[in-house]
């Protein structure tokens, strides 16, 4: 078999916000699609002054209901982001690796600290869409410069897909996917208190299993108002089609946060259910195991904290429409 060479393509564009002006912190999305499918498009991100909720299953027709969960910060701070797009090219059931560099200008102000957070996410299969088996985006590590000028980020790319049933190709085994990944970098006063936490659950489920919504509360007593993302984990047993998952870390009020890690193949009514059931007719369950986990870090920020989230629905036409079209893309401009 001919192999494919992996390649790596970054682009890269910064964002300065100026000081009070209002910031948004990604935390994390929700999405429900009516029956089961392979991943074409998977996406929630903020950028700027906007929120965005991605998806597309392909050749059938499917609804699915979202929600983007976000913070808007009123402070007094300094504020950029980055959006950074991998293109990951490889074979099926073999694990595709990359370790992405992300770099800040810095202004060299005393008395600074600088944390960099994860925006959002939006995974785009650019050929034929696979099914999911594992999808990692984590910052490894982030640091000062060695002149000082920089705030600089390794990230972790890891993606593990495959199809073997029926309905995928049997001799195109080619994986070709794009990741756009979304950064902010905060600047913040050197007392600012700050925590990582990493919660993750294990669970498993069975064919005919319904999905019941099962969050972790998480109470502190340390003045904490956010809980910014820094990565996150969906690892299945095997390569699983996608009907929900959520991955979020919501902030209810201070010191008091709900956090949600589920990924589900399989409704036990998704055919009577489903938004188009002569494609959802050919659906069926799978039993399986999944970990999914997130990293998290703790803050108080400076300012007013206002969680709100973005809910709506996409309506996908499938027929071979393009999942990198504006049918894919729903999105809510705050101001």
């Amino acid at each position: 078999m001919l192999r494919v060479l992996p390649i790596l393509v970054l682009l890269v564009f910064f964002v300065q916000d100026v000081e009070g002006q209002e910031c948004l912190i990604w935390n994390g999305f929700s999405i429900d699609w009516t029956y089961n499918h392979r991943v074409n498009r998977l996406g929630s991100y903020v950028q700027g002054q906007e929120v965005y909720t991605t998806g597309a299953t392909g050749l059938g027709r499917d609804s699915c209901r979202f929600e983007t969960f976000y913070s808007t910060l009123e402070a007094e701070l300094k504020t950029q982001e980055v959006k950074k797009r991998i293109v990951l090219i490889g074979e099926e059931h073999e694990r595709i690796n990359k370790r992405l560099m992300v770099s800040f200008p810095l202004t060299g102000e005393d008395n600074k600290i600088y944390k960099a957070v994860l925006n959002g996410f939006d995974l785009l299969s650019v050929g034929k869409a696979d099914k999911l088996h594992d999808l990692t985006v984590r910052i490894a590590d982030q640091h000062l410069s060695a002149d000082s000028n920089r705030w600089e980020l390794s990230v972790d790319v890891s993606l593990l897909v495959n199809c073997t049933t029926p309905e995928c190709e049997i001799f195109n085994q080619e994986v070709h996917y794009q990741l756009d990944l979304f950064f902010l970098l905060l600047e913040l006063d050197a007392d600012t208190p700050l925590e990582a936490i990493y919660p993750s659950h294990r669970f498993d489920w069975f064919d005919e299993d319904k999905r019941v919504r099962n969050a972790l509360f998480l109470q502190t007593r340390k003045g904490y108002n956010q809980a910014a993302i820094q990565g996150f984990e969906i690892a299945l047993d095997r390569d699983h089609w996608i009907v929900a998952t959520e991955l979020s870390a919501q902030y209810k009020k201070a010191d008091h946060f709900e956090i949600a890690l589920e990924y589900w193949a399989n409704f036990w009514n998704m055919k009577k259910d489903s938004y188009h059931r002569p494609h959802s007719r050919f659906s069926k369950g799978i039993e399986g195991e999944a970990k999914v986990a997130i990293d998290l870090l703790l803050m108080v920020l400076p300012g007013k904290v206002t969680p709100d989230s973005f809910v709506g629905s996409i309506i996908w036409p499938g027929k071979n429409i393009s999942a990198a079209g504006d049918e894919a893309v729903m999105f809510k401009k705050i101001r």
